[in-house]
């Protein structure tokens, strides 16, 4: 038996999961949530501090039932992307991460934008790093590297500071068709940056072992291997099987999404289509749709109810109000994801499948609705946390496993005739 651990370090909570190769199974979880520092003004911030106290707690949950822990052989990281870790020369965090979510660097997506020709999003991790330089110049002096969310977690249990062309291709100073970085839009950020950004590795090879700390601190042995990871989308499209052109997948969280797989870069024409490199090799053109989830679950605490309870008062009582209001969003979320669905199929030449993943994949109105919009079959899989199976999977992959997922779907949703 060789197990290996995902761990997905997200914007409302990190999960991890433990997966045994050989039965493409898995076998032990851990969750830990939290929340964010956020403001009027776009402000969304997280400290680093709170991922490797949440990384601690899900994994200690997850290796409980785990007897023989020298079974274990390696760990993949996800994590959200775009954020924006700051690390002085003693590798000390200089302030809180601002993350993907954060809108406050607006002026500076637009200054940059201009100078580099293309278009920078505010979410990108480039307007977060000049927007340190203009507003807190002290701080910005410190800069001594740069890391993103899932490459923190990666020096945390390896010491080893790296990023991979997967989640660097969402930094906004990337060149996505030639998979290395953007000489240009880093001088335009400031002429020292280049040498703040740590070198980019083999997405197929690992990046090294844990440190002696992480082997006592969870009694795995010091061999364990870290895969390189990546950020969540690319991850989630590993651990949802996206690996070939013709299936896209719907992922429904924090923010939703849209993706496929392509052997060729999408050019970057639609400015909702953001042009990433997956982790694979390939491309992964992907739609977003923001705050996604978290209009659903703002009507949970509305009307004090859970989503199971919307969903039935929605299906058997839909002239009552909660019903009414919780499926009018659904509805209205599904269009907007519909409309990024026709983009990215037009991008990458047709949909044969498409396939359903996240925590609002669990939400079976909510399925069937898109079932429904799409008037197409829709595939549920039988792991919604696809983006630490991705990490999982990858983790093995790196170590010299097979991927198979051919026990990765759990039901087909028909539309409603």
């Amino acid at each position: 038996m060789s197990l290996y651990i995902g761990l997905d370090v997200g914007t409302q909570s990190t999960k991890a999961l433990i997966w045994d190769a050989e039965i493409q199974t898995v076998v032990s979880r851990g969750h830990h949530s939290y929340g964010l520092d956020v403001d009027e003004n776009g402000k969304a911030e997280q400290h680093p501090s709170v991922w490797i106290e949440a990384v601690n707690k899900s994994l200690a949950k997850a290796l409980k039932n785990i007897t023989d822990r020298q079974k274990i052989k390696g760990i993949g990281v996800s994590g959200q992307q775009h954020g924006f870790v700051a690390l002085d020369k003693k590798n000390i965090v200089i302030r809180p991460a601002k993350l993907w979510c954060d809108t406050e660097t607006h002026n500076e997506a637009e200054d940059l934008s201009n100078i580099a020709g293309k278009e920078i999003s505010v979410r990108y991790t480039a307007s977060k790093i000049l927007w340190m330089k203009r507003k807190e110049p002290d701080s910005f002096k410190r800069l001594d590297t740069v890391l993103l969310p899932h490459d923190y977690i990666n020096f945390y249990l390896t010491g080893q500071k790296v990023m991979e062309a997967g989640d660097a291709s969402g930094t906004g100073f990337f060149d996505i068709e030639n998979r290395n970085f953007d000489k240009k839009t880093m001088m335009a950020i400031d002429d020292d940056l280049e040498g703040s950004i740590p070198k980019l590795v083999d997405q197929f090879k690992p990046i090294g072992s844990i440190t002696r700390e992480i082997s006592e601190l969870f009694g795995i042995s010091k061999q364990t291997i870290v895969s390189p990871g990546s950020g969540d989308n690319m991850m989630s499209a590993l651990g949802s099987g996206i690996l070939q052109s013709g299936t896209l997948a719907i992922s429904l969280g924090t923010s939703g999404t849209v993706f496929c797989h392509s052997e060729k870069c999408i050019q970057q024409s639609d400015p909702e289509i953001s042009a990433f490199c997956d982790a694979i090799g390939g491309w992964l053109p992907l739609f977003c749709l923001n705050d996604c989830a978290l209009e659903l679950d703002a009507l949970t605490d509305r009307f004090g109810l859970n989503h199971e309870d919307l969903a039935k008062i929605s299906s058997q009582n839909p002239n009552q109000k909660e019903g009414k209001i919780y499926l009018n969003k659904i509805l209205n979320i599904t269009r907007s994801l519909k409309r990024g669905y026709d983009k990215i199929r037009n991008a990458c030449g047709g949909a044969k499948e498409i396939r359903v993943v996240g925590g609002g994949a669990k939400n079976k109105l909510w399925v069937q609705t898109i079932a429904n919009t799409f008037n197409s079959d829709i595939s549920v899989l039988s792991e919604f946390d696809t983006a630490s199976l991705g990490a999982a999977i990858q983790a093995s992959m790196v170590n010299g496993c097979k991927n198979n997922q051919d026990k990765s779907i759990k039901e087909i949703v028909k539309p409603n005739s």
